[in-house]
């Protein structure tokens, strides 16, 4: 529920558990999670660059005006 954006109190209304019940399940989720993404962390080495781009461009049109 929690990763289709239901909200803590309306997960905790649906199961019938109280507030901090629910957060504490999303904690806990979180940090199984963690520990399974930890073994597919790239090695970084002194030679890797991180390179970020951005896909977005513009065309621009000239207006030829007639004389």
């Amino acid at each position: 529920m929690y990763l289709n954006n239901v909200g803590i109190r309306k997960t905790a209304m649906f199961m019938g558990c109280s507030r901090t019940t629910v957060a504490n399940w999303i904690k806990k989720a979180k940090e199984k999670l963690d520990k399974k993404l930890k073994k597919f962390e790239p090695n970084y080495s002194k030679e890797t660059d991180i390179i970020e781009l951005d896909e977005i461009y513009t065309y621009v049109q000239k207006n030829k005006k007639e004389q």
